[in-house]
């Protein structure tokens, strides 16, 4: 009883500071796997999904984006991207077949139509130019959009049979000078 009363009678920064004092080894011991994880260059943190690995995706899109645009430079803040004065930011995503709800049975059915999904929310606003790469399930590239920021809402999902509308954003290997 004596020790809840104690306890009740700290300020928050000396619980925060006992707190760390009993846990200071795993603390420790995270922050020394999260610096050579950093230094190996490896996402410190990783979640897989059925049809993703977050993480890497990004990494391997941004190395896409270098070898397509030329003159690009990689920075980090506010975007991935800095290419003939214009902030871009790289999005990756693969392909993942649409799913539907059977109301009968309440099992979900996966449809033949597949779709590429982009969360844009987080930069919308902050660059010029959004790099969408859209991949297979095989991990290699379909198709690859640079569309303008303002054409864009803050969540996007192409479906394949949508594709046709976003051809004259389609980028070839060879870049057409007049996009930007």
């Amino acid at each position: 009883m004596w020790v809840y009363y104690r306890d009740m009678a700290l300020t928050n920064s000396e619980k925060c500071k006992r707190y760390y004092e009993s846990h200071k080894d795993k603390f420790r011991k995270y922050q020394r796997i999260k610096r050579a994880k950093i230094r190996d260059k490896i996402p410190v943190s990783i979640r897989s999904a059925k049809n993703n690995t977050f993480g890497t995706d990004g990494l391997e899109g941004e190395k896409i984006a270098l070898s397509i645009l030329p003159e690009s430079v990689h920075i980090h803040r506010p975007c991935d991207l800095f290419w003939k004065g214009k902030f871009i930011d790289v999005k990756t995503s693969k392909k993942m077949s649409t799913t539907m709800i059977d109301y009968k049975t309440g099992k979900s059915i996966a449809l033949k139509t597949f779709r590429w999904k982009f969360i844009l929310s987080r930069q919308k606003g902050k660059v010029d130019f959004f790099l969408l790469i859209c991949k297979n399930q095989d991990n290699k590239v379909e198709h690859i959009f640079l569309i303008p920021d303002k054409d864009l809402p803050n969540n996007l999902s192409i479906a394949e049979s949508n594709i046709p509308k976003f051809e004259k954003y389609r980028l070839i290997p060879t870049i057409d000078p007049h996009l930007i």
